[in-house]
């Protein structure tokens, strides 16, 4: 049995028009979780900070597509408060009651703006955020359309793009099912946590979707543990 298996394309229940709000807000917040303990919140804010840091950055912004709970810009708003700087991020979500209750999560952040929005169709101007990032997205599509929200990332960054998704393998499907049922994780999460694994990538074909979605620069490494990671720095930045 091969550890990488074929990419599924399996539509997950998450993607859904007809989820409740209850629905989604359960499977959100279980996924807030494997964000934080493995390892997808730590390698998304590591890149991000590795180049702010190099590039002696005050304050910067962050456009977040695809922010689900946006937890992730609250890790990030976290960094630039521990670390002295200002922060702007705008998270965007397509579902609506998705945004709903992502502002229940950030109400108290100001740092943070919520916006419902296409991907596909980012309803703002060309560089106008420093950075534009992307954690757990990239994997809801097919290898074509992947490669068109790229090159719409690209051209709303600045400085660069930075995308932390799944790392197609067995082991973390097989470890994924068995925690979603021994915890009695919310049956979305069930269904879609292992399905997700199975639609991720290999570091070498989300550098093709880069690379097709014509950035150059881009740079994919796998992450503990099985992660992968793609920063697209502007030439300059």
């Amino acid at each position: 049995m091969k550890l990488v298996p074929p990419r599924s394309h399996e539509p997950e229940i998450l993607d859904r028009a007809d989820n409740s709000y209850d629905e989604l807000a359960e499977a959100l917040a279980d996924i807030q979780k494997v964000n934080r303990f493995l390892g997808g919140t730590p390698a998304l804010v590591r890149a991000l900070r590795a180049i702010v840091e190099e590039e002696g950055l005050r304050e910067f912004t962050v456009l977040d597509v695809g922010t689900g709970s946006a937890d992730i810009p609250r890790a990030i708003v976290r960094f630039a408060h521990e670390s002295g700087r200002r922060v702007r991020v705008v998270a965007l979500d397509r579902n609506p009651l998705v945004v709903a209750f992502a502002w229940k999560e950030t109400r108290r952040i100001p740092e943070i703006t919520l916006v419902v929005g296409d991907a596909f169709r980012l309803p703002v101007a060309v560089e106008s955020f420093d950075f534009v990032i992307a954690s757990m997205f990239l994997h809801h599509f097919p290898h074509a359309e992947a490669t068109t929200l790229l090159r719409g990332f690209d051209r709303a960054s600045r400085r660069a793009v930075l995308v932390n998704d799944l790392a197609r393998n067995r082991i973390p499907w097989l470890f994924i099912r068995v925690v979603g049922a021994l915890l009695r994780r919310s049956p979305m999460f069930r269904n879609d946590a292992p399905l997700s694994v199975l639609r991720g990538f290999t570091t070498e074909e989300l550098a093709a979707a880069a690379r097709d979605g014509g950035l150059g620069s881009a740079n994919v490494t796998r992450r503990f543990p099985y992660r992968v990671v793609l920063v697209s720095r502007k030439r300059g930045g």
